[in-house]
């Protein structure tokens, strides 16, 4: 089955056009701020931070949602240029590193299921209101970066497509009509070498572009101790432009696409280790962090591209909005060790393992927003969804080469809308819902038993074809005291299509005539109450959310025998529940304090084959994670201003695995990160034009496990007990460990 590609004339172009054309009888209408305007414009205080997570600009504290918000000079002040630096800051969330073109994020014990193709994410990402297709994405590095909002819980009453954990909103800077400038040097340890360019400026009085280049090289900060070399190593180049094009007062029309390009190593790649150093054969848990012992380095490639068009009208009654994205991934992993071994398992030969996709994705928003000064407000929008994806997987050892592949094609509808009524002075009822249907079709191809018995059994061909729909609405009450104080509560239902996993498929007794049976959509309620307060001037803000949410048919993932793979286990019943707090205080104007606390209790209900049930942790869920940070900032008359800031981040133990029988004690004692330090010291010129940073993260290097998944099931599928290469369940896993110590400079010139 081939990939049925997307051709569509941009609607939001088709929209802009004819916008424009009907701009000279909008003229002399009022310029009105438009939801999404330029979050560093002045505030009252310059640690607000404007973000349009309700679709209309406002300041974090007076959103009454759970929201953390970072701007463009904070990410930049703390060294956070990708979504892994983002995690080790951000309150509540997880960053799981796999593979180099399949990490995920977890938020409130959701996140990317599996990787096969027709598993949605729990976790949305959206990049300029464009939603990502694929886990590889999160590899993005960003040089003009507006702001990152981060939203907690249940969305789709406000956003393109339905979630149940959360979204990451990355907002970038729209071109200017301002000529500005910004060039950037660094070089860090373990050759780690950066080159970024921002230009944007007018090219006619209503016309605008930007321009972004990005270029990244690091040799591998693992040590493979089979070849002695460095393993690991980044090679990213990534371009974005823009145009910015105003034909009235009351239209805009933004339009741009870019390329991301990634060649290196196919990491994370982790070793084996076991809990009983007296099996033979196999060294003791654990080499060492970041050592590797794969005798095989293979390579790593990942080709994205993407474009947008966004139009944005003014009216009397409000603003309406269109928004086209199309997004296209190609990653690829070739002649990788899956399991690291740099020797040759017994019966198996070397485990190699060859990974690749073909991601296609066409989306179209189009949404009203009422005006915001009215005591009634609403936002209301249609979206539609289109993905073509494909995978294929090859798994080679001496017993020959097994193999597995997933085309899935997907059309999501979803119509949805949000009222908001002031009842009275301070007093505000937000009422939401939305409707989605995808419908869902492809085929698998696999081998079912990849390792044993021997020889692998046919390649089965099994397609599937599906829907699934739900309606899910929201309820919340805010109050203002004041201006400085919000308290609101919500109940927010949240959706996630269900799926058709690659191996969950029946035959008949010729191994020919397959069928993949779907696993049952994900729901998630959501109960969230909340505090926000700017006191004193609004030097202190203060903000604490308290949540439980209970989930239906959780998919969570673990490893299968019969494809080495992960796949989706949904779980029954599940819960989170717990709190959100972070506080910032600005004791001086030149110094600014900052911590986050966030507390989750998980339990979900495990079911064996057997039927029974069994309360266990939910993975890559930590119960306490805590962020405190500081920046002093000196300016000096003549000289320019000295900043200096730091933070340190701890995090308690989790848990990877998804069965009733837990994590290996040895495994669960070393995921608690112990006090992660950042550090960071720069100086700027007086006239902010050149600034000269130094940075350092993990200064203690400190260690911990990021990723681990227990491989003795690949053996006890033939083995019994008193057969030398017989283990026992938790004896042998597959780890990786997070970055050790990094350093370096940065030299950066602007000009505005």
């Amino acid at each position: 089955m081939r990939i049925r590609k997307i051709y569509s004339v941009p609607a939001s172009l088709a929209f802009g056009l004819a916008a424009a054309a009907a701009a000279p009888t909008a003229l002399a209408q009022e310029t009105r701020e438009r939801p999404g305007a330029d979050s560093r414009r002045d505030t009252p205080n310059p640690e607000d931070i404007i973000v349009t997570a309700t679709r209309r600009s406002a300041t974090v504290q007076d959103v009454p949602l759970s929201i953390a918000a970072f701007g463009g000079p904070q990410l930049e002040e703390r060294k956070v240029d990708d979504f892994s630096n983002l995690a080790t800051i951000a309150p509540g969330i997880t960053f799981l590193p796999t593979l180099r073109n399949a990490s995920g994020i977890s938020i409130r014990g959701v996140t990317t299921a599996s990787d096969s193709t027709s598993v949605d994410p729990g976790v949305a990402v959206y990049i300029d209101d464009v939603p990502t297709i694929s886990r590889g994405e999160l590899r993005e590095e960003f040089f003009d970066l507006d702001r990152i909002e981060i939203l907690r819980g249940p969305q789709g009453t406000l956003f393109g497509r339905n979630v149940t954990g959360g979204l990451i909103a990355v907002h970038t800077r729209e071109p200017s009509f301002k000529p500005e400038a910004k060039f950037l040097l660094g070089y860090g340890n373990y050759d780690d070498v950066r080159a970024q360019a921002y230009l944007t400026g007018p090219i006619t009085d209503n016309l605008a572009a930007k321009l972004v280049l990005n270029y990244h090289r690091r040799d591998g900060y693992q040590r493979n101790l089979t070849t002695g070399d460095r393993y690991g190593e980044d090679r990213i180049f990534s371009a974005r432009a823009q145009l910015l094009y105003t034909p009235a007062d009351n239209v805009k029309i933004l339009a741009g696409g870019g390329v991301f390009l990634n060649r290196g190593d196919p990491f994370l790649v982790g070793h084996f280790g076991i809990a009983q150093p007296t099996i033979p054969g196999y060294p003791a848990f654990p080499y060492g962090a970041n050592e590797v012992t794969t005798s095989v380095i293979g390579k790593s490639r990942q080709n994205n591209y993407f474009g947008t068009v966004e139009v944005d009208i003014d009216f009397d009654a409000g603003s309406l909005t269109s928004i086209t994205g199309y997004r296209e991934t190609n990653p690829r992993d070739i002649d990788y060790s899956g399991l690291g071994v740099s020797t040759p398992v017994p019966g198996l030969g070397l485990l190699l393992l060859n990974a690749e996709e073909k991601n296609r994705q066409f989306s179209q928003e189009l949404r009203f927003a009422s005006r915001p000064d009215r005591p009634l407000r609403f936002v209301g929008g249609l979206f539609y969804l289109s993905q073509d994806r494909e995978q294929y997987q090859t798994y080679e050892t001496q017993l020959g080469v097994a193999a597995r592949s997933n085309v899935s094609n997907l059309n999501s509808y979803g119509i949805f809308g949000d009222l908001e009524y002031d009842l009275a002075k301070g007093l505000t009822v937000n009422v939401g819902g939305r409707y989605t249907r995808e419908n869902r079709n492809g085929i698998n191809k696999f081998t079912r038993a990849i390792l044993f018995p021997p020889p692998f059994s046919p390649l089965l061909t099994s397609p599937f074809r599906g829907s699934f729909s739900a309606f899910t609405p929201k309820f919340s009450l805010s109050y203002k005291p004041s201006e400085d104080i919000t308290l609101y509560g919500t109940i927010t239902k949240g959706f996630k299509a269900g799926g058709f996993e690659a191996t969950l498929a029946t035959c008949d007794a010729t191994n020919q005539n397959c069928f993949t049976a779907p696993y049952p959509a994900e729901t998630a309620w959501n109960y969230e109450a909340g505090l926000k307060a700017a006191l004193f001037d609004r030097r202190v803000s203060a903000n604490i959310s308290v949540f439980r949410q209970d989930y239906k048919n959780l998919q969570r993932q673990a490893t299968a025998l019969d494809c080495l793979c992960t796949r989706v286990f949904p779980l029954p019943k599940g819960r989170v529940q717990g709190f959100e707090s972070d506080l910032s205080v600005r004791p001086t104007d030149w110094l600014t304090l900052g911590g986050s606390w966030t507390y989750q209790d998980s339990e979900a209900d495990f079911v064996d084959p057997a039927g029974a049930i069994t309360k266990i942790r939910l993975p890559a869920t930590p119960k306490h994670a805590v962020n405190l940070n500081a920046l002093l900032q000196w300016p000096i008359d003549g000289f320019g201003k000295i900043s200096l800031g730091g933070d340190v981040t701890w995090r308690s133990k989790i848990t990877f695995a998804l069965v009733a029988t837990p994590d290996p004690q040895h495994i669960v004692d070393r995921t608690n990160a112990p006090g992660i330090v950042n550090l960071q010291a720069a100086w700027t010129s007086e006239d902010e034009k050149l600034r000269v940073q130094l940075w350092g993260r993990n200064v203690l290097d400190k260690e911990y496990l990021v990723a681990a998944s227990d491989v003795s099931i690949l053996f006890s599928g033939s083995n019994t007990p008193g057969n030398p290469l017989f283990l026992p369940a938790g004896s042998l896993a597959n780890v990786a460990w997070n970055p050790p110590a990094t350093y370096g400079i940065t030299l950066s010139y602007q000009f505005k």
